[in-house]
């Protein structure tokens, strides 16, 4: 993915939507009023995440008291292969999914063109607050940045404070739980759907080769259900589709799922053909692999690195039995005595949030000065 190319002719279209009801003084909710719309709806266009019909975009500018055509560039822009972010500057964009009522912060900024990971800030308001559980692709780190919540990953429940760090297979049920404290405010990074889609589809960490170890506590009838689960989860399969590569009838490849019953080799060997999984993933008691890494702050281990002369405590926030993820999160720190100057060449796309502390930043010619709170994608 080059950074330096230009975007599709939608790729500017949220932004100056934004900056058009801003200019004309109108919140979010006073537009989708006059649009006649819900304001849920103005804050997915304003970031990128639907697209209106065209007859929504004529409520729009009717709305906006604009021509539509206004709405969108005659030339392209360069789109930015750097971008900072104050933390005085960050909008918290109120966001509803069913009851589920949250705010929150994107934090690549304006500009940037295609993203390989996207991180948010999230708030949650416990007087406001209903569980919700869903599911994506590619992997996924929380990171407890304020208060005190849980969260959970299919049947298992963890407890995020500031500095503690979850990272997963997001594809599992997963979402925050309870909120114990009037507030609490975490840092999600996850892997861009198209890098979930390859995730999914060409597997490049072969997890469909070997499965990640199954929970705890499972029969051996119970593992195998789990397992053929997961295969076809990963598979983004759903059941009819196995059902349709198998010959097998609704009913018995469902029992065979919930483990309710016991399938034949044969039966299994037409369950493995369709998932294109060898048949000794469903009877892999060996695997170690986990789908699911919890680190408490205080159990966070850091690894003293020399790197262009200067020296810093990494703190992987990714523990070493999950596998190979699709990217690396760390907390690093830093000491200004005995500091040298160092520019990596490492390639790839890099997200850097200070927790405390000042610190300078080179990107290319450029230098930049980072409060704790600002961001730099």
């Amino acid at each position: 993915m080059s950074a330096g190319r230009h975007g599709s002719p939608l790729e500017h279209f949220p932004e100056r939507l934004r900056a058009l009801r801003q200019e004309k003084g109108l919140g979010v909710r006073e537009l989708a009023a006059r649009a006649q719309v819900t304001p849920a709806m103005i804050s997915m266009i304003e970031r990128g995440k639907i697209k209106p019909s065209v007859d929504t975009l004529y409520e729009i500018g009717k709305a906006l008291g604009e021509p539509v055509s206004k709405l969108f560039e005659e030339e392209p822009r360069p789109i930015l292969d750097v971008v900072v972010q104050r933390a005085g500057e960050r909008i918290f964009v109120p966001q509803r999914v069913g009851r589920f009522h949250y705010e929150d912060a994107e934090l690549t900024g304006e500009g940037f063109g295609p993203t390989e990971i996207a991180p948010s800030l999230v708030r949650l308001r416990r007087n406001a607050f209903a569980p919700v559980m869903n599911s994506l692709r590619g992997d996924q780190l929380i990171y407890g940045m304020s208060g005190e919540l849980t969260y959970a990953c299919e049947n298992e429940v963890y407890t995020i404070r500031p500095g503690d760090s979850l990272f997963f297979d997001s594809h599992m049920p997963h979402g925050p739980k309870s909120v114990k404290t009037e507030t609490a405010e975490y840092l999600i990074c996850y892997v861009d759907e198209v890098y979930g889609w390859i995730d999914m589809r060409l597997d490049p960490r072969k997890l469909l080769t070997r499965p990640p170890k199954a929970p705890a506590g499972l029969t051996p009838a119970e593992r195998l259900a789990w397992r053929i689960r997961y295969a076809r989860s990963k598979r983004g399969y759903l059941q009819a589709t196995v059902r349709a590569r198998t010959g097998l009838s609704y009913g018995m490849v469902s029992h065979i799922e919930s483990g309710r019953s016991k399938p034949s080799l044969a039966t299994l060997e037409l369950i493995a053909n369709a998932l294109q999984v060898p048949m000794a993933y469903f009877f892999d008691d060996e695997s170690d692999m986990c789908r699911v890494t919890y680190l408490p702050k205080e159990a966070q281990e850091g690894v003293v690195r020399e790197d262009g002369g200067h020296r810093y405590v990494a703190y992987a926030l990714v523990g070493s039995d999950f596998g190979e993820p699709l990217f690396r999160p760390e907390r690093r720190v830093y000491e200004r005595k005995g500091f040298v100057p160092e520019r990596t060449r490492e390639r790839g796309q890099f997200f850097m949030m200070v927790l405390e502390g000042t610190v300078e930043v080179y990107h290319g010619e450029q230098e930049y000065v980072l409060e704790p709170g600002d961001t730099l994608y």
